[in-house]
């Protein structure tokens, strides 16, 4: 039989590609892409921690009375100053921790409550409210600071004695040689605390003034703590409504608590004891309702757990 050019020995399978060498590309593709995405994101996370676009260079902070305005401000600086690991800045905007800002601001300074809030990209904001840790006493003499205790820590001044109004009676009589003599009598003296005055000259407190006139010294304690704290948390709760503010309170009795309010002329009724969250619930839901009108109000009453009454 004569050779067929044409037939191929069944062994022989023609030239094919190396399947290692597609592999081997696809690999090196892959490894590439990863590369630039693990080089893209370094980038990224570079510019936003250590760019001046994220940097937190603006502070504002609200609320503040007593406690000093540098000194919060230094101290919010020395905690964005820190550096995670020495490297990595807490002051980028997305590496400060508002929670952590907030919880050294409660351990090192006197506050109630403090909201901090970050704005983007670079502004961070702070809103405080302190805590009243005393009060501005007044026995109707003397003005004096008492810490929430009750006690006397300093006496401050003597009361002004324009801060007291009185009414006179003048009587005329005659005498034996039948000269007229006139009389001036005092018949009844009514004290009311400048409190704008108290207030800027020694601090936004709670202003205390006591009828019962007792004497004081240092060291005294002519409140109780619950009574003080009762005052204290009155003037917190009143301090942000928009209907009115707490100008100072009056002790009258043993139980009975007035709430003279700074816009107008009228006051609250209160004793001791009752809910202050309640009462001043009470109270809006009828200033909601418009049942009264507060400019010609003389006096709301919420003694009674069971009623409310006012003038």
């Amino acid at each position: 039989m004569g050779t067929d050019r044409h037939a191929k020995d069944f062994s022989w399978h023609g030239t094919n590609a190396n399947p290692y060498l597609v592999h081997d590309k696809e690999d090196k593709r892959i490894f590439l892409y990863v590369v630039i995405l693990c080089v893209s994101i370094l980038g990224i996370f570079i510019f936003a921690v250590y760019s001046s676009a994220f940097t937190i260079n603006r502070i504002t902070i609200g609320g503040l009375e007593r406690i000093s305005d540098n000194e919060m401000r230094n101290a919010v600086h020395g905690i964005l100053d820190f550096e995670i690991l020495g490297i990595l800045p807490k002051r980028g905007y997305f590496l400060a921790d508002a929670e952590e800002i907030k919880n050294i601001l409660m351990n090192r300074f006197p506050i109630e409550h403090v909201v901090v809030q970050k704005r983007f990209p670079d502004k961070l904001n702070i809103l405080v409210q302190e805590k009243i840790s005393q009060v501005i006493y007044d026995n109707g003499k003397t003005y004096c600071y008492m810490d929430v205790e009750g006690k006397v820590v300093e006496i401050i001044r003597s009361v002004s004695q324009y801060e007291w109004d009185e009414k006179t009676k003048t009587t005329t009589s005659t005498d034996a040689l039948g000269n007229e003599i006139n009389t001036t009598e005092v018949i009844e003296r009514n004290h009311k605390p400048d409190t704008l005055s108290v207030v800027k000259e020694m601090g936004n407190y709670p202003v205390i003034y006591d009828k019962r006139h007792p004497t004081i010294e240092l060291g005294a304690t002519p409140l109780t703590s619950d009574r003080v704290r009762e005052v204290v948390d009155w003037f917190n709760n009143l301090r942000d409504k928009k209907w009115s503010t707490l100008s100072y309170v009056s002790i009258e009795n043993e139980d009975n608590i007035y709430l003279h309010m700074r816009q107008g002329s009228w006051y609250i009724k209160t004793r001791s004891g009752r809910s202050v969250d309640q009462q001043i619930s009470e109270i809006e839901t009828l200033i909601n309702q418009k049942i009264f009108d507060l400019n010609s109000l003389e006096y709301i009453d919420t003694r009674y757990s069971d009623r409310i009454y006012w003038q």
